[in-house]
This record gives structure tokens, sequence and C-alpha cells, in this order.
């Protein structure tokens, strides 16, 4: 089951994996092991009465010739401590920069825009770290922007162009009150290339009053010894920053995936600093041991799509096991609850096609952390 478990908000049921794969399927979804009577569609809107209460979908696969078969879901129950519940994530929505040489599924950003819009609402974020948002033609406020004509209440941290230039921190403001912000370029650089920030913001949340640090970074492709100095200088700034001791949630794309240069000294390194990976993925480890988040969707899949459309080539469909080989990381501070771990993508699962306009060539990683 995806989606937010709260009242008024839709649940969807992922179907998964099946061979053959079914000519249809049916749906039906249980309140505490009781069939919801109507309640047979794929997606379900969580009534007042299901708070406290187990919720499970039950999906049949039909197919001529063979015999159906079912699959329950794990149970979701609304209303479990909703007030400390903090939904964050990372997201490079690829620089409209790009949009020059935007061809076949790399659409330009005013059609990726509401799609964008559209996952960053589905998943009903408190805070999203955001890269590659270019500051040359305000890509962050026009997404800001889409967003509250939805009728939200989003914010941009610092909204000066030369701030931090594409790397931003969007956040609802019904949910949480900014209480300081700033950004830091890292004093290790690739010379002539684009200048990397660590983007960083102390928040309140307004439902249980609970305080957090945020951060947010886009570390340097081109040289691996810069890219491993930025993410140390990250974990002393942090230390720094947080002499208050506030839980602590880093995320970003940091052009590292757990089995490239770099990871073997840096997962341990955000861990031992006390605020490891929610997944707790190790260098050269898979499927990871002992995973802190409680759930798992789309975990097999690579943060990276690169805007093909079939996932097959950067997943690991065959053995969904195993997580995917993402550059895109949510890290939190060892002690918090990590109630959920999401790839966000929209794929038809007969197929493994996304669905519609591609949003970005990085997939949306999402974290249910309960602060």
């Amino acid at each position: 089951i995806s989606g937010e478990p709260a009242i008024g908000k839709t649940l969807t049921a992922d179907e998964g994996l099946w061979t053959p794969v079914p000519a249809s399927f049916e749906y039906q979804w249980y309140r505490s092991g009781s069939a919801i009577s109507g309640a047979k569609a794929r997606t379900y809107v969580v009534a007042a009465s299901d708070a406290g209460k187990a919720l499970t979908v039950k999906v049949t696969g039909k197919n001529s010739g063979f015999s159906s078969a079912s699959q329950t879901s794990v149970a979701v129950t609304p209303g479990e401590g909703p007030s400390s519940d903090l939904r964050v994530a990372s997201f490079n929505i690829s620089g409209a920069n790009n949009d020059p040489k935007a061809s076949g599924d790399q659409q330009v950003w005013a059609d990726r825009r509401p799609v964008v819009a559209s996952q960053i609402l589905g998943e009903s974020l408190d805070v999203v770290g955001l890269q590659e948002a270019y500051e040359g033609t305000l890509q962050y406020t026009s997404l800001r922007d889409a967003l509250n004509s939805a009728g939200r209440s989003y914010e941009i941290t610092e909204l000066d162009p030369g701030a931090s230039r594409a790397t931003r921190i969007l956040y609802n403001t019904s949910t949480l009150e900014m209480l300081s912000q700033g950004e830091y370029g890292y004093t290790s650089q690739v010379s002539g290339r684009t200048t990397r920030y660590l983007d960083w913001a102390n928040f309140r949340q307004k439902s249980s009053g609970k305080e957090f640090l945020f951060v947010n970074t886009h570390l340097s492709p081109e040289d691996t010894s810069v890219k491993t100095q930025q993410w140390r200088e990250l974990i002393v700034k942090v230390r720094e920053l947080n002499t208050a001791g506030r839980p602590v949630v880093a995320v970003g794309d940091f052009n590292t995936s757990k089995f490239m240069a770099g990871a073997s000294e840096m997962l341990p390194a955000m861990k031992s600093a006390g605020f490891g990976d929610v997944m707790n993925q190790e260098y050269q480890v898979n499927p990871p041991k002992n995973v802190r988040a409680e759930q798992v969707i789309n975990g097999w899949i690579n943060s990276f799509n690169d805007y093909r459309r079939d996932i097959t080539p950067y997943s690991y469909s065959t053995a969904r096991t195993k997580v995917g080989n993402g550059i895109d990381w949510v890290f939190a501070t060892n002690s918090l609850r990590v109630k959920q771990w999401k790839v966000v993508i929209d794929f038809d699962p007969s197929s493994l096609q996304i669905r519609g306009v591609i949003p970005s060539d990085h997939n949306m990683i999402l974290s249910l952390i309960h602060i």
C-alpha cells in the first residue's frame, strides 16, 4: 500500500510482479480483517472510522486458463502517531537549463513541472531537498507556485538566486515553522565547474512542537576525491550547526551509489557521526542487512533513471529483495524510527514502463520518519 495513511488521504494498492501477467486485477480493502463495503477499487480514501484500525488490501489476479490467485498487503494503520511523523524527501528535478537539449522522453521543464508538483502533493511532503532547481530561471519558485496554486502552502527557505545556486529546501508552511536557515559553500570544489553547496534549516513541527535540523546537498560528480572531501565537510558542518542536539535529517544527490568509490568510507562515517542511511545500506552489500525502514516501496529501483521509460535496466526487477543502487540518499539520526522508505515512481507493474511524462532523470526518494 502506498500513500499517506491519514484521514482523507488516498491509499493505492501496488499489485507487484505476477507471472504470468494477469489479464485483470480485482481489489478488496479490509478494516481490521473485515471487508469494507464497496471498497473494491485500486485506490481507497481513508475514512474517519479507519483511525487506529489496520487497513489491508487483497489483490486477486485473473487470467483465462489459470486459477485465480490472491495476495494480501501488509497493514497500515491511520492515526498511528501522526503528530510526530515527518515526511521528507530528496528530489533532483533536473535543471530547466537542460531544456535546449530536451528530446524524446526528456521533456522541457514546463511539461515536467506539473508531474513533479503532483508527486510532491501526492506524497504530502513536509520538507524536500531539491537539487538542480536552476536558479537562472528561478525554477524553484516556479515549482513552489505550482504547488501553491493547487491550494497548498509551500515556501523556499532562501529565495536569493545567488545563495546556494540550484540546491534548495522546499517546506510546507502548514506543517513546519522555519526557525533559522543558511547555506555553506564547500571549500573543496572542482575548478571551472558548478559550485557545490550544503543548504540547511532548523524547523519546528507545528503539530508536536518538536524541532529538527534538515540538511540538503548536491555533491560534485566530476572528481571522486573532491566529492569525498565535500562529504566530510558536510559531517563537520552538521556538527557545528547542531549545538542544540536536534534530530538530523540529511538528504541529497551524493552522486555515489553503494558500489562506488567513496561509499566505503562515507557510509560508515555518516553512521558514526550519528545519522546513518535510513535503509542501513553498506558498501557493496546487497540486499542490505538490518534495514531500518519498516516498510520499503519500490526499493529495488535505482534513483537515477536517465529519462528511460523502461525501468528494467536500472532496477532489480527479478531480484526484488535487493535495493537499487541509488545515488540519492536520505540519512537520519540513528535513534529515529523510520516507518517507510520509498522510491517514488509511477510505472505499469505489468510492462515495467513509466507512465506519462517522466518528471526528471532522477526518481524522488522519500522517507517517513517518526521524530
